[in-house]
C-alpha cells in the first residue's frame, strides 16, 4: 500500500509456520549495501553456542598451486590442547568461513557434544569467469558445480582441477604440518549452497578420501544422479522451507544417498538461504558426525 505521496509503500507477507521461522528481513535500497535483521519466531531454534574468545588457533596458509595455476590461500583451525601425537578428524569446508564456524566447533568440543577436530577452510576463486554452461558465471561456480563446466568432470575442467588442488596439494600440506588424520573415515567434506553441492560431489568422486558429508542447502542435482559411490558413507544434510529449489535438490541427493546404502540424517528448518540457518545445521551436523 502506498504511504501517501512519499514514494514508499508497505507490504504485508504471510509467513507459513511463522512461530518456528528463522528469517532474514531488511530494507535494501542499495543492492550493493544490503543489511538484514535476523528475526526468530518464539519456537525457532536458537543460535548454537559459540566460543568466545577462541582458545584454538587459526593459521593462514598459501600454496602456489600447480593445478589452479595461481597462488591460493586456505586456513586451518586446530583446537586447543591438540598434541602432535594425536591425529584429529578434519572438516574440509568450502568457502572457508572459519571466523563463523571454528567458534561453533570449539563450543561443541568444550561442551562434550563433539570430539576434538580440525577445520580446513578452503577459499574459492574470485571474480567473473567465462565458459559456464549456465549464468551467472563466476569462478566459484565453476570450481564447485560439475554441471556448470562444459567439460563436466573431465580432468581439465575447472571443477576437476580445483578438486585435485584440494586432494593433492592442500590435504598433503595439512597432514604434514598439522595433527590431521589421514583416514577417510575421519574426513568430513562440508559446505553450503554451491559448496554443499561440491561436498557431495567430492565424496562421490573420491570415496577413497572422504566418507563423511555435511551438506547445507546443496545447490545441485548432480549428486542425486550419481550417488552410488556413497554406499557406506555418513551424510548429514539440511535445507530451509523458504529455499524451495535448494530444499528439493538436498532432499533428492539425500534420498539417493540413502538408497545407495549411505547412513543419512536430513533436517529441514523454517528458514531461507540463510547463514543463520547454516550455523544451526553445522552445529547439529558435527555433533552427529563427530560424536564424543
Amino acid at each position: 500500500e502506498p504511504l501517501g505521496d512519499s514514494g514508499f509503500g508497505t507490504v504485508t507477507v504471510r509467513v507459513p509456520r511463522v512461530a518456528e521461522a528463522l528469517l532474514d528481513a531488511g530494507f535494501f535500497p542499495d543492492p550493493d549495501k544490503r543489511a538484514a535483521e535476523e528475526i526468530r519466531g518464539p519456537q525457532a531454534p536458537p543460535r548454537p553456542p559459540s566460543a568466545s574468545p577462541l582458545r584454538g588457533t587459526i593459521t593462514a596458509r598459501t600454496i602456489v598451486s600447480e593445478h589452479l595455476g595461481e597462488e591460493r590461500a586456505f586456513a586451518v583451525y586446530v583446537p586447543a590442547d591438540a598434541s602432535a601425537e594425536t591425529r584429529l578428524p578434519v572438516i574440509y569446508l568450502a568457502d572457508g568461513d572459519l571466523r563463523r564456524y571454528a567458534p561453533i566447533l570449539e563450543a561443541a568440543i568444550r561442551d562434550g557434544r563433539a570430539r576434538p577436530a580440525m577445520i580446513v577452510g578452503l577459499y574459492p576463486g574470485q571474480g567473473p569467469a567465462e565458459g559456464c554452461v549456465s549464468a551467472p558465471c563466476d569462478r566459484r561456480m565453476l570450481e564447485y558445480l560439475i554441471q556448470a563446466n562444459p567439460a563436466r568432470d573431465a580432468p581439465d575442467s575447472v571443477f576437476s582441477r580445483h578438486l585435485r588442488f584440494v586432494t593433492e596439494e592442500v590435504m598433503p600440506t595439512v597432514e604434514r604440518e598439522f595433527p590431521a588424520s589421514t583416514r577417510a573415515e575421519d574426513r568430513i567434506v562440508a559446505g553450503y549452497s554451491n559448496g554443499g553441492a561440491w561436498a557431495f560431489a567430492a565424496a562421490i568422486l573420491r570415496p577413497d578420501l572422504f566418507r563423511n558429508v555435511l551438506a547445507m542447502s546443496a545447490g545441485a542435482q548432480w549428486a542425486a544422479d550419481h550417488a552410488a559411490p556413497l554406499r557406506g558413507a555418513r551424510i548429514y544434510a539440511g535445507a530451509g522451507l523458504f529455499e524451495p529449489g535448494f530444499l528439493e535438490r538436498t532432499r533428492s541427493a539425500t534420498a539417493a544417498a540413502e538408497a545407495a546404502g549411505a547412513e543419512v540424517r536430513m533436517r529441514e528448518l523454517v528458514a531461507g538461504h540463510s547463514p543463520a540457518m547454516w550455523e544451526i545445521l553445522f552445529a547439529d551436523g558435527i555433533a552427529w558426525l563427530l560424536p564424543p
